[in-house]
């Protein structure tokens, strides 16, 4: 469960510096403003971070309704990903603001995006695979 946790630290770690790079790109937004303000009650309260933390981190699982998760978009790097109705928090703050990105700052965003992915599937494998069933299986692989 360290592990899940060290994870999620990171996600947020990358996430809070997303929010930080749009708002240096869009001064004030509204969007961006309050996800960081979220963000940081987030990373701070240890109380609600297992249930909203969650919740949050599992987004790139969100289901899109076409049979893909949001981090298929991401990982395909597919700008339908910002014309969703299904996506919130930063992927819906983007939406707006994606077509007066320069190519430049898209190549960043993505980046950031796909980092997040890639740890919300990590956490999501961690989560799910107790040490204790990975030394089991080990076990019986050795026994055989």
């Amino acid at each position: 469960m360290e592990n899940y946790r060290k994870i999620k630290r990171t996600f947020n770690a990358v996430a809070s510096t997303l929010v930080s790079q749009m708002l240096t790109l869009f001064p004030g937004d509204p969007t961006f403003t309050q996800i960081k303000d979220a963000l940081q009650v987030l990373m701070s309260d240890r109380a609600t971070d297992s249930k909203a933390m969650d919740k949050w981190f599992q987004t790139m699982n969100t289901n899109t309704g076409n049979g893909m998760v949001i981090g298929e978009f991401v990982m395909r790097r597919d700008e339908s990903l910002f014309t969703l109705e299904v996506v919130d928090g930063i992927i819906s703050g983007m939406s707006t603001k994606w077509p007066r990105l320069s190519q430049e700052n898209k190549e960043m965003v993505w980046q950031y995006l796909e980092r997040m992915a890639k740890l919300s599937a990590q956490g999501t494998i961690a989560k799910a695979v107790k040490p204790e069933d990975v030394q089991n299986m080990l076990n019986q692989l050795s026994a055989d």
